[in-house]
Order: C-alpha cells, then structure tokens, then sequence
C-alpha cells in the first residue's frame, strides 16, 4: 500500500514541475496527461479485484468419456416425422410407431434400419410402401 500513494505522490509532483516548466500554452495539456497518470495509479488496485474472463475454447478429453450424436438424434426425430407423414398422404394409415436408426460416419448421416409398427390388416401395404421408398437400402420391419 505504501508503493500506491508514493506513486501517487511522483505522478502529482511530476505534473505539477512540468506544468511549472513548461508554461502556458501547453499547461492544460500537462494538466490532463498528470490526472489521467493519477487516474491510472488509482484505478490499478481495483483492476485487481476484477474476475479474470477467459474466452478460449474448453479443451475435452474424448478418449474417456462419449457424447451423445445429437445431429444424428435429431436427423432420425425429423426423419421419424417426415415418415410418418409420408405413409399417411401415400396410404392414408396412421402408423402406431415409427423408429429410424442413424449412424455417422466420418461426416456422413446413414440411415442404417426402419421400424413401422401399423395394424395387422395394414402391414402388406405398409411393406410395399417401403420397399419401394427404400429398396433394400436399409433393413426394414413393419410389425403389428
């Protein structure tokens, strides 16, 4: 605390002999340099107090833990949709559930297995309905 107001104390005398020396013209200037000079002095031991921020990137470990794939979740939450709709407006039967399995690899979405579970009368045109929307692309199973 004694450095601070020494400081305190050089930075006043200072401005004060340079506004002495100088003269005039240029004492208003003097004037402002020697209080922004003060108001730096006193402003430091508050800077102090402040948190530091820091904005860089958090750093994971990927090798222990596993995250959730949340762009393939939310790809087979809108395929399941998109899906459901489709088997609606082309047959006009509501399926009971509708299940898309996604897998990544590399960058690449691949849907890897559809479920439709649909009433027992309703299964053969359901069948048909997806073989010939996805062929033997991906397994399928229509079930009661």
């Amino acid at each position: 605390m004694k450095e601070y107001f020494t400081a305190l104390l050089y930075a006043s005398l200072a401005g004060g002999i340079a506004t002495a020396l100088v003269g005039k013209p240029y004492e208003k200037y003097l004037k402002y340099l020697a209080a922004l000079i003060c108001t730096a002095i006193i402003a430091t031991p508050l800077i102090k107090l402040v948190p530091t921020v820091s904005f860089e990137k958090p750093q994971y470990q990927t090798e222990d833990t596993e995250y959730p794939d949340l762009v393939a979740e939310q790809g087979a939450e809108d395929g399941e949709t998109a899906l459901y709709n489709y088997i609606f407006s082309q047959t006009g039967i509501k399926a009971e559930d509708v299940c898309i399995e996604i897998e990544r690899q590399g960058e690449q979405l691949y849907i890897t297995a559809v479920r439709v579970q649909v009433a027992e009368s309703e299964t053969a045109k359901v069948e048909a309905l997806m073989a010939e929307l996805f062929g033997n692309a991906v397994e399928i199973e229509v079930y009661t």
